[in-house]
């Protein structure tokens, strides 16, 4: 199994790989010892079309015929360069993920089939369907995985689909409008993943605060959480990318008063000038996301105390948008200064056929482009550094996700690698029994790199 792209990919790749394993198959780390390689495919930019292009292209052409399966959203939105590559053995689109064990077994044509010709002219298997539009039940489907997660911090996806309507982007074209797993079966796959011994749950969706919308009754983002922690009582609990106006009084309560709730939002910001978020189609504007920015931070330093680290706020920026001009990315500029952004992730804007955006002009040159990109991301660095520096001296508590042997070891010397409540990565060297994966682990913060912390672990070693 390979994947790019999101946690949701990455939870659907679970639920894929069990039911292989479930069926008798084993899971192996290396293409070349597999006998079918599965590729879980991303769209959220034309770059990542490009790579699983090349991706699919370069394991086809190693591995030999029929031993590639290609699926995910890069497939489910233009099957066809998938299937005209030699060696492919099946396309499927994201409502047939579930069912790839099945597929791939098949000996007859599955109902709605098609077939494209290859390079060398063989007949490859499609199956593509265009999502399921609006329903008044959820059509999100549980992929538990029954506790297996290849992820020590493991994914649950509570909700899939975007009933957004953003200029640049193509999720509703593939992945449908927003659906949301019902509250028992988040609960019971939670139950599982506590059991199996997680230590942290990431509660993942394509548009995560319309969790519960399209519910009957209707289920607030707070009752879900709440909802998880009851049911995973070992486990700490984080939520991935969040829309801002997800950031409501519920969610700020749960952030001061309950300490397994991650002091970690991603609040994607695109641009931080309103014209430009207008152009986007953006559901809110500069000012009310700066508010509820600093209503969160204001929430964990309450809950923290002075002088301890804060929120750990991390955000997306598209850099280059149609009409982006030189006023505009200064805006974007001020506001991440006075934001407390932690990190982010800079994307020079590309077109994605098909959407609104595409048809507009004024468009950036490149190397401006490339410049404004590298001022961003060099002040986000900047302020990523001061947070961790803020580390020094705190003990944090990391999800263990790799233990091995140090490198110049003493009798029992292990180094451990993990993340913190608050996002960063920390490595821990330590002698004696090593911690488990997926364990949570108390470390004091005694060294701060350009990419995370060292530690030292803190009495009682697991949380």
């Amino acid at each position: 199994m390979l994947t790019h792209g999101c946690r949701l990919n990455q939870y659907e790749t679970d639920g894929i790989a069990a039911s292989f394993a479930d069926a008798g198959h084993e899971r192996v780390e290396q293409p070349a010892d597999a006998d079918l390689v599965i590729v879980n495919t991303c769209t959220v930019t034309q770059a990542a079309d490009l790579e699983g292009r090349r991706l699919v292209r370069r394991l086809a052409s190693r591995l030999g015929p029929g031993r590639v399966v290609v699926t995910g959203c890069s497939a489910q939105r233009d099957p066809e360069p998938y299937a005209a590559v030699r060696g492919v053995r099946l396309v499927a689109g994201n409502s047939h993920k579930e069912r790839l064990l099945e597929l791939v077994g098949a000996t007859t044509p599955a109902a709605g089939e098609t077939a494209v010709a290859d390079a060398g002219g063989a007949a490859v298997p499609v199956l593509v369907e265009p999502p399921a539009g609006a329903r008044p039940e959820s059509r999100v489907r549980s992929l538990s995985a029954g506790g297996r997660s290849a992820n020590a911090r493991a994914y649950l996806r509570v909700q899939d689909g975007c009933s957004q309507s953003c200029t640049f982007c193509s999720l509703p074209e593939v992945r449908g409008t927003s659906a949301s797993l019902p509250l028992a079966a988040v609960r019971r796959e939670a139950t599982q993943l506590a059991a199996a011994g997680h230590g942290e749950i990431v509660l993942t969706g394509a548009h995560l605060g319309s969790y519960g919308y399209d519910l009957a009754p209707r289920v607030p983002l707070a009752t879900l959480i709440e909802a998880v922690l009851e049911a995973a009582p070992s486990c700490r609990v984080r939520l991935s990318s969040l829309e801002p106006r997800g950031v409501g009084p519920d969610l700020l309560r749960l952030l001061a008063v309950e300490p397994r709730v991650c002091p970690h939002l991603h609040l994607p910001l695109q641009s931080g000038d309103d014209r430009v978020l207008a152009g986007m189609r953006r559901a809110y504007r500069s000012g009310p996301y700066a508010e509820r920015a600093w209503a969160a931070a204001e929430a964990v330093r309450a809950a923290a105390g002075e002088g301890a680290p804060g929120l750990a706020l991390g955000s997306d920026f598209i850099v280059g948008f149609p009409g982006e001009d030189d006023a505009a990315f200064a805006a974007t500029v001020d506001l991440v200064e006075r934001l407390p952004f932690t990190y982010g992730h800079v994307f020079p804007y590309s077109d994605r056929p098909g959407t609104p955006a595409a048809a507009l002009g004024g468009r950036g040159r490149p190397d401006v482009v490339r410049r404004r990109s590298a001022v961003l991301r060099r002040l986000l660095r900047r302020k990523g550094l001061e947070f961790r520096r803020a580390h020094l001296g705190a003990v944090v508590e990391i999800v263990v996700e790799s233990v091995e042997a140090a490198a110049q070891p003493a009798a029992g010397a292990w180094l451990a690698r993990g993340t913190s409540e608050r996002f960063l990565q920390v490595r821990v060297p330590g002698l004696g029994p090593a911690p488990p994966v997926a364990s949570r682990l108390r470390v004091r913060v005694t060294a701060v790199g350009e990419e995370g912390l060292v530690g030292e672990v803190r009495p009682p070693m697991l949380g």
